[in-house]
């Protein structure tokens, strides 16, 4: 039943025939059959229905291996390790599988800090340090560099970023929702020259890291208000970022 003109096996009925007995997938299927090029007409193929709800189909990834039963494949493909997913920097358009997510961010010294291997996050606060350097502290857009930590398996990007006026930091991790549910993160914004627990000015920030599969647009969800940021970084052009990871029990 693999359709003969883009090689994939159906994933739904009704398959169309031709009069000749010749099978094509609904996508594929034009006014004559691919195959004998006679007129396909209107026919459908019950036997081609019931052999594809039947047999086991291949993942649509191309690096995975794995076949799965019609009512099982979908729900693999979501979390499927070789899922197209994107680089979670702003500017960067690459789009890799997760399985590669890692050596892509740790091969391109734009996207990320670590060029060998994630680091390894902390049981208590990870603390890093963000300055401005050249840029002015008024410009509407800023990026500052990614990093990505290891932690009970997993790997996360940890960056802020300041986009139309207003800051944001993030937690993305490289996972599905429902992996990400099984996690928390507590983070701070604070004076560059005070511990996380002991700034007086600061934003805090707890939840779910964000999933991997999140649209860039949803990694907008922390924010911090331009005003509050001035008063973090009154004594310096500087700020820190501190957080801690922790698996929900």
């Amino acid at each position: 039943i693999e359709c003969p003109v883009c090689m994939d096996i159906p994933r739904s009925g009704p398959v169309p025939v031709c009069p000749n007995g010749h099978l094509v997938c609904k996508t594929c299927k034009k006014d004559s059959c691919p195959t004998c090029r006679c007129v396909m007409g209107s026919g459908k193929s019950l036997l081609a229905t019931t052999i594809l709800e039947n047999i086991e189909h291949d993942c649509k990834f191309e690096d995975c291996n794995n076949q799965f039963a019609l009512k099982d494949i979908e729900e693999h493909e979501k979390v499927c390790p070789f899922r197209i997913v994107s680089c979670p920097k702003f500017e960067c358009t690459e789009r890799v599988p997760l399985a590669k997510l890692v050596q892509h961010l740790i091969n391109s010294s734009a996207c990320c800090v670590e060029d060998a291997a994630p680091l390894v996050a902390l049981q208590g606060w990870n603390l890093r340090g963000y300055d401005f350097g050249t840029i002015d502290v008024s410009e509407e857009t800023i990026r500052w560099p990614m990093h990505i930590y290891a932690y009970s398996g997993e790997t996360f990007a940890v960056f802020p970023f300041k986009l139309e006026g207003q800051y944001y930091a993030v937690m993305v991790m490289f996972a599905a929702e429902a992996k990400c549910s099984e996690y928390k993160f507590e983070m701070i914004i604070h004076d560059r020259n005070s511990e996380a627990s002991d700034s007086l000015s600061a934003a805090k920030f707890q939840g779910n890291p964000l999933s991997i599969d999140e649209k860039k647009e949803g990694l907008r969800l922390y924010g911090i208000y331009g005003k509050l940021m001035t008063k973090i970084m009154e004594k310096s052009r500087m700020f820190s970022l501190s957080f801690k990871i922790s698996k929900i029990d």
